[in-house]
């Protein structure tokens, strides 16, 4: 998500900068470069999950078939509402190709 759209909802929550100020696109860059912070596709990633285009690469579903499991529960996923984005534990899957 951009700065200016973390700006933009962390004042429609009426939060404000410990001096008391409206958080800016310029603030709020700062704060993630200045505490080395990744991207939230980054730290999924980080924390195991592989997102949905590698989990077709290796096993040769198609999107519409991950779709048809996750709907039905079959296999559990993390979503992320940033480019609607799909991850997957691949030991999940693992597990459930095993079946």
């Amino acid at each position: 998500m951009p700065s200016s759209e973390i700006a933009a909802l962390l004042n429609s929550k009426s939060l404000k900068t410990g001096k008391n100020l409206p958080y800016t696109r310029a603030l709020v860059h700062g704060i993630i470069s200045n505490h080395n912070l990744k991207p939230l596709s980054q730290r999924i990633v980080d924390s195991g999950f592989v997102p949905q285009s590698e989990v077709i690469q290796k096993t040769g579903l198609t999107r519409k078939d991950l779709k048809k499991l996750r709907d039905t529960g079959q296999i559990n996923n993390y979503r992320t509402a940033e480019k609607s984005q799909y991850f997957y534990r691949m030991e999940d899957f693992n597990a459930f190709t095993a079946r």
